[in-house]
């Protein structure tokens, strides 16, 4: 018999510490979480009963205090337990809500965040009564697992790191403290190794250092270019498992920030030569050649101002956030040819996917509407037979639509050619006759140059 235990937050940082803490606890746990209100609200339609209900109060929309939502949820569950999570900054907000809340509840329902592993297993076993009987039957394993993605976000482990190869046997693979990279997790799970185990006891210890405040530690990476581009890596883990939310958007805002200032300085060398070597890591790593190209070129041009920096950047870290799934990395890299071997279920959500993050987009506030179309068009401008999700042609499109297109389509030229310079050239050769049509024309000169320029740097460094 499970646990049931929902989770709803809109904090990924606190939702991936609760749901941690509880799949690594002793009990035999069932976690139903969501980060915004339409996947809440989906859970609670699909399910009947919970043994408990940890709610924050902000879960809604821009993260405002939605009250009816809250009254939902109790009048829904209302024979369940239920704990109200909030903020410290929020005490007046939370006062008001207990007026209106007193007559539905006869117990105190407030834990104030962030989350701490004691006072939360303190409220469970106050709460739940025979809650021995959901004690899982590994419970005196000494190891509990951890996901690659939460080790990746530090880019280090403060306790030793294990995989399981049978009952009882657990072989070390990494020391604590030691740095690794996604290429180690690739490693094992191309093996078949889907879990990592680290010993309870160092666990526990170090709770809170395996789940800093920030989406990404920022103090884990050597260098500015090295952060940029593993904070990448990291985010797109966080979105794979949790979706977008308003964290992730905060995330991504700060690392298209710190993109800008690495591109203003220039060190086009050193970025390229780590971009070469993260070769293999696609999907993560493009983004930030695409903000090179697309922001360079935008310069050129008399519109362009300051504000362009974080539009560009920004949308380039989020473009690809809902492609997820591992077997469309290789399309999104290769082409539209490559789907031809897929299920028309399959064919469908690969070209789906810039409208599904667009409309993820569109539930969080701040978020500048150019973002919104940038990512929603970065496979439009060629028409119906090679465009998605409308077919558009390039003349449907702004001119930093065009050139955010086009600079995506030079960065899968970078990448499908390895970096090589000789071969990125000849590919170019086809590419440069399939932009003198419609309103990307406009835009071939400038783009030329900008491509130039990341090619010279490549031949000096060959």
């Amino acid at each position: 018999m499970k646990l049931k235990i929902a989770i709803f937050e809109p904090k990924i940082s606190e939702l991936k510490k609760v749901q941690s803490f509880l799949t690594s606890s002793t009990y035999d746990v069932e976690v139903f979480r969501a980060s915004n209100v339409d996947a809440a609200t989906k859970i609670i339609n699909e399910q009947n009963h919970f043994h408990f209900i940890f709610l924050n109060v902000r879960m809604s929309p821009y993260q405002k205090i939605n009250t009816h939502f809250i009254q939902t949820v109790l009048a829904r569950f209302s024979d369940q337990k239920f704990i109200l999570l909030y903020s410290k900054e929020e005490h007046k907000d939370v006062s008001e809500l207990t007026n209106v809340l007193v007559d539905q509840l006869d117990y105190d329902p407030w834990m104030e965040l962030p989350f701490k592993p004691l006072q939360f297993f303190k409220v469970l076993e106050q709460s739940i009564s025979e809650l021995s009987k959901f004690v899982r039957s590994d419970s005196r394993s000494q190891y509990t697992s951890i996901k690659a993605v939460e080790l990746l976000a530090l880019k280090t482990s403060p306790c030793d790191v294990f995989i399981k190869l049978g009952d009882e046997k657990y072989v070390k693979v990494f020391n604590s403290f030691d740095p690794f990279d996604a290429t180690f997790f690739e490693k094992y799970k191309v093996k078949g190794v889907r879990s990592f185990f680290v010993e309870r006891a160092c666990f526990n210890k170090h709770f809170n250092d395996f789940f800093p405040p920030q989406l990404v530690a920022r103090d884990s990476f050597n260098s500015d270019e090295e952060y940029a581009l593993g904070a990448q890596k990291a985010l797109f883990g966080v979105v794979a498992e949790f979706g977008i939310s308003e964290d992730v958007v905060e995330t991504a805002t700060e690392l298209a920030e710190e993109a800008v200032d690495i591109l203003e300085k220039n060190n086009l060398t050193s970025m390229l030569a780590l971009l070469k070597n993260g070769k293999d890591s696609f999907i993560y790593d493009h983004s930030f050649l695409l903000s090179l190209i697309c922001l360079e070129t935008a310069k050129k041009f008399k519109w362009y101002s300051s504000k362009h920096n974080r539009i560009i950047c920004l949308s380039s870290l989020l473009h690809d956030a809902s492609l997820t799934d591992p077997r469309f990395h290789s399309i999104e890299l290769g082409g539209l040819s490559k789907l031809e071997n897929c299920s028309k279920e399959e064919q469908v959500a690969f070209k789906d996917h810039p409208l599904e993050i667009a409309n993820e987009l569109k539930r969080i506030m701040d978020i500048p509407s150019d973002v919104i179309g940038l990512v929603l068009k970065h496979h439009e401008g060629f028409g119906t037979d090679k465009s998605f999700p409308y077919g558009h042609y390039s003349q449907q499109l702004s001119a930093l639509e065009c050139i955010f297109v086009m600079s995506h389509e030079i960065v899968l030229i970078f990448y499908r050619n390895l970096f090589h310079p000789d071969k990125i050239e000849h590919a170019l050769l086809q590419y440069w006759e399939e932009l003198h049509k419609g309103n990307f024309r406009k835009y071939i000169k400038e783009l030329q140059e900008v491509v130039e320029s990341i090619l010279t740097a490549l031949k000096g460094e060959a």
